[in-house]
């Protein structure tokens, strides 16, 4: 046992000889190459030498100059002052000038004080407090410093330099003011190459005419391009976007947002939500996808739309905006609800074309045409236009239905946005139930090229004819069923949106 303890003490006592003798050998002394003048000066200690007038210190690659200083030899160290200067003779090509260095040649760490100018390529660094190695190449400030390109300026409290990956990090209180914003945040990194900017943590960008904030991202400065995601908000004058990730192409004014996206415009006071969007500034176009729903908002009764696909864009004079929406068109508002396979509103006149199988609700009517255009007036229902294959369906009880049937129809609102008017041109056909104190007295079939409807609370009550009507009361006992009902009759009740979580379910 004490041989095996002997050959490891042993072996313990090889390697740290060499690894002294390596480290040694691997420090090198720091030279004099020149100065004015030479003085001992034993008030100092250590063995100190008083240099004056341009002084020259060289160690390896690093030459260091200055006016004057305290050369301690023996322990390989100097502390230099006035005019301090230390130059890498290699390919970083670093300068860094301040009014005192303490140099040690053992760690080849310069701390500098006061005043102190790094350049490094395109690149100067300001600050009082600045340490420096030069076995890494790596510095860094703790007491506040600037940083300044051709294009930005940025202040930190704290701030590092790697030099060989030409990266700095920033730390605390960090400030960006750049020629076209302004960015403030916690944590930055800035690669001077690649001219890329990374930041994590709280972090605000604001210029002229926009504000972004995000907790994580990065930005080239080069191709103006940014990227950020965790927490993101965008606003402008008019405008706010919400989204978990946005991708930014400043100089195609171009932007891509991914999930949780919402963008509020209070010009036209809606709000787009969905999963997947990106947005053309110049052509001012814009698509959402992924559970995309549009909200016309009005004071306690906005519309909901929903589509698997919604696209914005402005007409062709770039004044007015225009939304189209495709595939699984669904809305509900609390006097009217829709469903279509496309769809196109026009907010200059704010006017729906359902398009594509188009059913819509108002109360107890559904409403069915090749093509409904409907028409709001301070986001109430005001008329709308049926094309071609018109008709108008009332529930009166579980069994009986007032029909309306028509090539082209036109109906109108009143103010409680209750149907109270309809126009039926060519091939005018209704079936309806006429009432008497509240019964069902009969089934009344009416037909004429035109004819004009009255209703007074969702039910027929009156109707005036043009151009050789014909129209019979039948007692309901002597009417067969299916006689009750028009060919093209289809009740759609069980899809219809009944609140605006429907509108998702197809």
């Amino acid at each position: 046992m004490k041989q095996i303890l002997s050959k490891i003490l042993l072996i313990n006592l090889v390697i740290l000889t060499f690894l002294n003798n390596s480290y040694a050998q691997k420090v090198s002394k720091i030279e004099l190459k020149s100065a004015n003048k030479i003085l001992w000066d034993k008030s100092i200690g250590k063995g100190a030498k008083r240099i004056i007038g341009k002084v020259v210190f060289q160690q390896d690659s690093v030459i260091m100059t200055c006016d004057s200083a305290y050369f301690y030899s023996k322990e390989n160290m100097f502390d230099a002052f006035s005019n301090v200067h230390l130059n890498k003779e290699n390919n970083n090509n670093i300068n860094i000038n301040s009014d005192f260095l303490q140099y040690d040649g053992n760690s080849k760490i310069a701390k500098f004080r006061n005043n102190i100018l790094l350049v490094d390529s395109n690149i100067t660094l300001k600050t009082d407090s600045l340490n420096f190695d030069n076995n890494s190449n790596y510095g860094y400030y703790f007491n506040g410093g600037e940083i300044i390109d051709s294009t930005s300026t940025l202040k930190s409290i704290l701030g590092y330099y790697h030099v060989n990956e030409k990266m700095f990090f920033f730390k605390d209180s960090v400030v960006v003011n750049h020629q076209d914003y302004t960015m403030v945040t916690d944590t930055l990194k800035y690669n001077t190459e690649a001219k890329i900017v990374y930041f994590c943590g709280p972090t605000t960008i604001v210029n002229d005419t926009s504000f972004m904030y995000a907790s994580n991202g990065w930005y080239n400065t080069i191709n103006d391009v940014s990227f950020v995601n965790k927490d993101v908000l965008f606003k402008n004058n008019t405008q706010r976007l919400i989204a978990d990730t946005l991708y930014f192409d400043r100089k195609n004014n171009f932007v891509k947002a991914y999930s949780n996206i919402e963008i509020f415009d209070s010009t036209q006071n809606v709000i787009l939500k969905g999963d997947y969007g990106d947005y053309y500034e110049k052509q001012k176009k814009g698509l959402i996808t992924g559970r995309a729903l549009f909200i016309q908002i009005s004071d306690g009764d906005s519309l909901f739309l929903h589509a698997d696909t919604l696209k914005s864009e402005y007409d062709s004079s770039g004044t007015y905006q225009i939304l189209r929406a495709y595939n699984k068109v669904q809305a509900y508002k609390s006097d009217l609800q829709l469903r279509s396979d496309s769809l196109v509103f026009n907010f200059k006149d704010s006017i729906l074309q359902i398009l594509k199988s188009p059913i819509l609700w108002t109360e107890n009517n559904q409403i069915t045409g090749e093509k409904i255009i409907f028409h709001l007036a301070d986001n109430k229902a005001d008329y709308f236009e049926l094309i071609n294959s018109s008709l108008i369906i009332s529930q009166e009880d579980s069994s009986h239905f007032s029909q309306i049937k028509g090539v082209n129809m036109k109906g109108y609102f009143n103010k409680n946005s209750q149907l109270y008017f309809v126009n039926v041109n060519n091939k005018s056909e209704a079936i309806y139930f006429p009432k008497e104190k509240g019964e069902i007295i009969g089934v009344n079939k009416s037909k004429c090229k035109n004819m004009n409807i009255y209703l007074d609370k969702g039910e027929v009550e009156k109707v005036v004819f043009f151009k050789k009507p014909t129209q019979t009361l039948y007692p309901l006992d002597k009417m067969e069923e299916n006689k009750l009902k028009f060919k093209n009759f289809k009740w759609f009740e069980k899809i219809r949106p009944l609140s605006k979580s429907d509108i998702f379910i197809w």
